[in-house]
């Protein structure tokens, strides 16, 4: 699911079994770079981990959910700086 505030975007993904998912962000204006903070369960079923990294609506982010877990992605600008 992908909603919209303003220049904000809010995904959110669960899934009832363990796998890799592809979530791809052509939705994202052309031209615009976002910074994505993904919020995931941990790998060891304790906490969440947190990334952040650039994104663009050529991105892809691929989701590594386990089994009855879920994602949660802000995407806001500006992105960050690339390295």
């Amino acid at each position: 699911v992908a909603r919209r505030k303003g220049d904000h975007w809010f995904l959110g993904a669960i899934a009832p079994i363990e796998g890799k998912f592809g979530i791809p962000l052509t939705f994202l204006a052309p031209g615009a770079k976002f910074t994505a903070q993904i919020y995931s369960d941990s790998p060891h079923g304790r906490g969440v981990d947190i990334q952040e990294r650039a994104v663009d609506r050529e991105s892809s982010l691929q989701a590594d959910i386990t089994a009855n877990g879920g994602l949660a992605v802000t995407l806001f600008l500006p992105a960050l700086p690339a390295s």
